[in-house]
This record gives C-alpha cells, structure tokens and sequence, in this order.
C-alpha cells in the first residue's frame, strides 16, 4: 500500500526577539540563523505534549515526534504571504550598487555550463563580475521574484550575581581570587516579523495523516510557541502560530515541475534544507553521496550533469539533556543539481521523493528538495517594501546614530579584515616589506591626504612620484585576478566618494551588511557608512597591504 503524505502550512509571528542559535561566530558571542528551523517547533511540539499531563502521553510522543511519521520543515522569511525559499550559492547579482527601488537582475549558476566555446573563444558563464545574493532566501517559485528581508538585532549581556545585581570577585581557598563578570553579546531576529513552514505527515491513510496534523494543531494552538535560547531571558520568540489550508506538495509555484519528465531533458534539484548523507561504502557522513543517492532513488533514470552546491555544519542543542547534539558536514540548503533524464520519468515517482527526502534526520526537517524545471539565466528579483523605523520627517536621536554608526563601523572592518586576508592569499609576488610599510605610512594621515599623496607616488609625472624600482614591484604584483597592484591603488586613490563606495559595495558586501545592521531605517544607515567612503577606502588598501606583509613574515619565519 502506497505512503500518503499531507501537507499543513503554518506560519509564525514572533511577538518577541527570537535567538536561534547559529554555529560559529565570535568567543563569547552567538550568532543567529535567519529562519525558523523544523526542530524547533519539534521541541515545541514535544514540551507540550509533556506538559498535558495525560495518561498516554508517552506513547502520542512516540507517535508525534520521535516516530517519523511527522516532520516539521523549516519555517523561511514571508515575503507577501509567501514562503521564501534558500537562494543558495547558485544565484548571483552584478556587482553594482541598486537603488531600493529598483529590480536586481539575478543571474544563476546552475544554467551556465562553464565550458568554452571554440567558436567564440569565451566560456559559457556570465559576462560581468558577480557577487553573492544580498539577502539568504527568495521567493523564486513565484511570477515577481523578491528577496526575503530578515531583521536581525544584537544585545550585549553582563553575568551577575542574582543577589547583588551586579558583577563580583569569588576568593579561593588558595586566597586567590577569580573574578566574573563576564560580558557577552546576542544576536537575534527581531519581533514581528513572520515566518512560514510546513508540517508534513506520513501514513498509508489519509485520515491518518489529518488525525496527525488535527491533534498538532491542537497541541500548538493552546499556547505560546517559544523557540530557541534563553526563553526565560525575554527572548523566545513567544511566536504567534497561524495555520493554512492542507495541500499535497511542500513548494507550490511557478518554475516546479508539474508533469512527467521525457528522455533527454534537463531538471533541477533544489535542497530546501541541509542535506546530511552517508557514503554508502564506508557509512561516513558524507554530504558528497548527495548525487548518488539521488540517482539511486531515480532508479539511475537520470544522472547529475552539473552541481552547484556549498557546505555547511549542522548541530543543536537540547534543552532537556543540556547538553549540544553531534555536528555533521551537510550540503547547504540551497544547493543546487541539474539531471538529464535518460528515460521517461513518470512526475508521481519525482513526488515521491519529494515526500520522503534524502539522506539522515528526515525527521528533523533535513534532506528536503523540491524538483524544479531547467532555470532560467537571467532574472529580475526586487525588495519588498519595508516601513522604516523613524518617519521620514524624524531624524534618529544623536545617541541612536551615533550607536548606528559603530555598529556598522564595527562590522564592516572585521569585513575587510577576513576580505583582505582572503585577497592577499591570492596576490603575488609580493612587493617587499620596505615599501609595503612606506605605503602604510602614507595612509596614517586624514583620508583626503593620504589618497592625495597616493595619487602623487602613483602619478608618472609627479615630481615626487615613485621611483622605478618601487613601482615595477607593484606593476609585478597581481590581485583580484590579474589585475596590477598599482592599478587597483590608483582605481581608488583617483575615485570620488560615489565612485569609492560603488567599488567597496561589492567587495565588501556592504548592501546586506547595513541591511543586517541597520537599528534606523536602512537608508539613513546606508548614508551615514556612505560618508566616511574615503576613510573606508583608505582602511581598506591598509587592510589589504597589512595582510601581505603579514604573509610575507610568516613566509620568513617558515624559511627560517
């Protein structure tokens, strides 16, 4: 008898900061995801059924969470009353900067062979330089494409003693004594903003599968569904739930696939969540068996002929153990994989899969794909329009903008930091040390001298201009490419304000970074880091010669 699968939409309205707990980031600071995932209203779904008190409660657990039979999947950014799903590594935008209002063109990937054409001597890929997609989801299975704005937050923290209400010194047996105190920072999504997931269930009955969702609606529907860390510490979500109507597939929409699939023709495979798999020789994880088990569940009636995928680890914590569940390797969610078909591949044996997943933790929301006709090269993909924060005839008190501007000072120099060091890494030959630290120097002046005297040592027909043997060290040098050192100092050194920012939006990705650190509104944010853009631009040549004279000492010391 053939598993029926049904589909419950829900979404949820955070009616206080939420902290889902991101892995990596900063000694003493927690980063945030930019969604809901399945597991936790999971645990939501299990901390009411606990707190019933009834009689079989242990065995409706069994039943409703750790069974399989039910699977919440992951709740991504409402865009106009839709579901968003993740943009993945596969899209890019030109690197340009675009006003608010405008559309963004959108190039992906995924439809790009990359292979050279011996006709016109150019490969089969983009023709201008790309950056990554400003925001993590999109809602792409619709007519007009939008980028899901998220509202991040951040909150610094002081342990204290409860008693005291402030922090205190605890002396040893030894006499010595320890000091605590310590300061840490969290970052959040901030209340009310909404998000949208789905509960999927799995029975060879119908009824069964709407006995299922019918008593989770029940469950989660009788109180406050709090989500993540430190619930009691006014985070928590304490989400508002709202339920849809039952439908029979997870992504409904434009661009999925609707009917069968004949020989020869191209699909897509989007991951709509991690996908955490295993080699099926040594029964590792290993993200990499993607394709494989794909193809395997396929029945081999199509093989993967291009990836574009990326990586990430994921983990958890549970509350009741207190203690963080194992982190394994995963296929990013958003990853994408395009098959030729070899044969006729009836659409109900592509659904099928799509009801079951992939991989390991199906029960946790992970392995879920959507299968999604051959994509378009070109799109347009605009921002939704946002209320600001302040009105627009309210100027943000002095404090507030002057904490605004810190924030974003803050986060765009750890940018250039890891950007430096990733270019630098990618340069070569480097100038010397000597003229590496002559340049530095210069920059120690305010922006305006120190990119005219830039201009002056760059110039051929200055007086004061560089010496030969200086300038055919940075005319060897290549960065971002193949581009001559001397070159990329001069493109900012002779640029404008306009023309400096245009050229550090990109590099830096300076428009997500004020949409994610953005306390006003983010145009009043964007105007405040945009008119320092000569200081950013001497910061970050200082950044980037910093990072190749450090590689240079450490290339000394491994020599020594």
């Amino acid at each position: 008898m053939s598993m029926n699968s049904r589909y419950l939409p829900y979404t949820l309205r955070l009616r206080a900061p939420a902290l889902i707990t991101a892995l990596g980031g900063e000694q003493k600071a927690t980063r945030t995801l930019p969604y809901v995932p399945g597991t936790c209203l999971r645990g939501a779904m299990a901390r009411a059924i606990v707190t019933s008190r009834r009689d079989d409660w242990k065995e409706e657990l069994d039943r409703l969470v750790l069974s399989g039979s039910l699977c919440s999947l992951n709740a991504y950014p409402t865009v106009a009353g839709r579901r968003s799903v993740p943009a993945g590594p596969a899209l890019r935008v030109e690197k340009v900067p675009v006003a608010a209002s405008e559309l963004w063109k959108v190039y992906d990937l995924s439809a790009y062979s990359g292979d050279w054409d011996d006709d016109e001597d150019r490969p089969d890929w983009p023709p201008t330089d790309l950056a990554v997609s400003p925001t993590d989801a999109v809602t792409r299975f619709s007519a007009d494409a939008q980028w899901a704005r998220v509202r991040r937050g951040g909150r610094a923290h002081q342990q204290r003693d409860r008693s005291l209400g402030r922090a205190w010194t605890e002396r040893l047996e030894d006499g010595s004594e320890v000091a605590h105190g310590t300061l840490f920072s969290f970052e959040y999504l901030e209340a009310g903003q909404e998000f949208s997931g789905l509960l999927v269930a799995h029975d060879e009955s119908e009824a069964n599968c709407d006995a299922l969702l019918a008593r989770v609606r029940e469950l989660l529907s009788s109180g406050p569904v709090l989500l993540g860390r430190s619930r009691r510490g006014g985070y928590g979500g304490d989400a508002e739930i709202q339920w849809g109507d039952p439908r029979e597939r997870e992504v409904e929409g434009q661009g999925t696939l609707q009917d069968d699939v004949e020989a020869g023709s191209r699909f897509r495979v989007l991951l709509l969540s991690p996908y955490c798999g295993r080699s099926p020789q040594t029964g590792q994880v290993d993200p990499a068996a993607l394709p494989a088990e794909l193809e395997a569940a396929l029945g081999q009636r199509a093989r993967v002929v291009r990836r574009c995928w990326s990586f990430s680890v994921a983990g958890g914590f549970n509350s009741k153990w207190k203690l963080e569940l194992p982190q394994a390797l995963c296929a990013a969610s958003g990853s994408v994989l395009v098959l030729e078909a070899a044969t006729h591949i009836p659409i109900e044996d592509l659904l099928a899969i799509e009801h079951e997943g992939l991989g390991d933790r199906r029960a946790e929301g992970f392995g879920r794909i959507v299968f999604a006709a051959e994509a378009r090269r070109e799109f347009r993909v605009g921002f939704p329009a946002v209320r600001s924060k302040t009105t627009d005839n309210q100027e943000p008190p002095p404090l507030v903008q002057l904490a605004q501007t810190r924030m974003l000072m803050t986060a765009v120099h750890l940018r250039m930091e890891a950007a430096a060091a990733r270019l630098a890494t990618k340069a070569g030959p480097l100038p010397s040390a000597s003229l590496l630290g002559r340049l530095r120097t210069a920059l120690k002046a305010s922006p305006k001298d120190s990119l005219e005297a830039l201009r002056t040592w760059l110039d051929p027909a200055a007086p004061d201009r560089l010496k030969r043997p200086a300038m055919d060290q940075l005319r060897r040098t290549r960065i971002e490419g193949n581009k001559r050192l001397d070159v990329w100092l001069r493109s900012f050194a002779d640029a404008q304000d306009a023309d400096a920012w245009a050229q550090l939006v990109p590099v830096l990705g300076l428009a997500a970074l004020v949409q994610r650190h953005a306390l006003i509104d983010e145009d009043r944010a964007r105007a405040l880091l945009q008119q320092d853009a000569e200081a950013l631009a001497v910061r970050w040549i200082d950044a980037v010669l910093a990072a190749m004279a450090r590689r240079l000492r450490t290339r000394e010391r491994s020599h020594a």
